[in-house]
């Protein structure tokens, strides 16, 4: 979830394509997918 302010502006749910070997693995896949729609919207 992605929040302006107070707002929430974006969230997601879904299944990872890959599968992680580790909590931090799983958690660095999802900030970076995460990282990419941040970037996406603020151009």
């Amino acid at each position: 979830a992605q929040f302006l302010g107070e707002k929430l502006v974006s969230w997601s749910s879904k299944k990872q394509d890959c599968t992680a070997l580790s909590t931090a693995e799983a958690e660095y896949v999802s900030l970076s997918a995460c990282c990419a729609q941040v970037l996406w919207m603020r151009t």
